[in-house]
């Protein structure tokens, strides 16, 4: 996800170029101004963004930017059927561009102190919108956007309840998605996996590999990876149950 509506490329070849065009000339610094062009004329599909940038300023903060899929997904229902969608964050906080003056006086990494201090205060919260495709939108080109008056509605929000340094709250916070809880119990129980194989591995590696060795290290192996991640799985279970509330 950006912070744009659309992308600058509308394939992986064309970004390539524009990576190529941007690269920094080793006496100057700064990008060849030349090579920009003959990029921009020999790629209409880098225009888009162009005009988009050239009407808007930079973020003022992080926590008032809306953020892009950008790319298509496909959403399947209940009964089968397939929409095609694309979703945004959008920020609660509203959306803010610097002016001209701000630019000129903004501290160096002044997004993230920002963040930093705006999320002392409150949570920080971005509500997920997603809206639903019709026949003849584009599904595989991000420089094309979609029009404002499709369809759409509001999926969730984005971790409402972060705040820097409770550990607690935001485990609650995140945990209590079941969604959001089921994607970290799957992923505990691959790095499981993980664990034992590198586990397994690393000992054959230092030429621990016979028949004498061998029953002691699969057991060591599979009992590390067995707590970690029992014990990495507990954190969740824990908030499904009330254990930890």
């Amino acid at each position: 996800m950006i912070d744009l509506p659309i992308f600058g490329a509308m394939s992986p070849e064309s970004f390539r170029d524009a990576i190529v065009a941007a690269k920094p000339d080793p006496k100057t610094g700064q990008p060849d101004a030349e090579k920009l062009k003959a990029y921009a004329a020999s790629h209409p599909d880098s225009m888009a963004l162009s005009q988009y940038a050239s009407k808007h300023a930079p973020t003022a903060n992080y926590f008032q930017t809306t953020y892009f899929s950008v790319h298509t997904f496909r959403f399947i229902d209940a009964k089968g059927a397939e929409h095609l969608v694309r979703w945004r964050f959008v920020p609660r906080d509203g959306v803010k561009e610097l002016t001209a003056a701000e630019m000129k006086a903004a501290p160096h990494d002044f997004l993230e102190k920002n963040l930093i201090e705006r999320t002392r205060k409150s949570p920080a919260v971005w509500d997920m919108v997603v809206y639903v495709g019709e026949p003849g939108d584009p599904r595989d080109n991000p420089t094309l956007a979609w029009p404002e008056t499709r369809k759409h509605f509001t999926a969730g929000t984005l971790n409402p309840g972060f705040q820097e340094g409770a550990v607690r709250r935001n485990m609650l916070a995140s945990f209590s998605v079941w969604y959001v809880a089921l994607f970290y119990i799957v992923a505990q129980v691959a790095l499981g996996f993980h664990l034992y194989h590198g586990l397994w591995s690393l000992f054959q590696s230092l030429g621990w590999n016979s028949p004498r060795f061998n029953r002691w290290r699969s057991t060591f192996a599979h009992a590390f990876a067995w707590i970690i991640t029992i014990g990495n799985i507990s954190f969740p279970l824990a908030v499904w149950t009330g254990l930890v509330r």
